[in-house]
């Protein structure tokens, strides 16, 4: 089990992919920023496709801190995660921009 986090545009095509597995608890933090913690389902999401606006791509990429992101001993892989997330809050944005709103899927 694990938890995918996509987002598509409005023709129905992936722009920006998360991953985490089950046992990772950063993966709430992007439901929280996203306040979709109803979409959080424990070891997944819930399967649920959900619309959001550009205000509120922004607001959670404002929200965003980079140093709430934790992995014990993982230093390089903290990184990663860190500039992984930034990147799809960033693609959301860019959709959400052109089409006024962007689609994400929590699975």
């Amino acid at each position: 089990m694990s938890h995918d986090i996509i987002g598509h545009n409005k023709a129905g095509e992936a722009i920006a992919h998360l991953r985490f597995t089950m046992n990772d608890v950063n993966s709430s933090l992007v439901y929280s920023l996203l306040e979709s913690s109803d979409y959080y389902a424990g070891v997944s999401g819930t399967g649920d496709i959900v619309r959001f606006s550009q205000q509120q791509i922004e607001k959670a990429l404002e929200n965003y801190n980079k140093d709430r992101i934790k992995y014990p001993g993982g230093k390089r892989f903290e990184t990663w995660q860190r500039n992984e997330i930034q990147k799809f809050f960033k693609n959301c944005l860019e959709t959400a921009k052109k089409e006024q709103t962007v689609q994400i899927f929590f699975g």
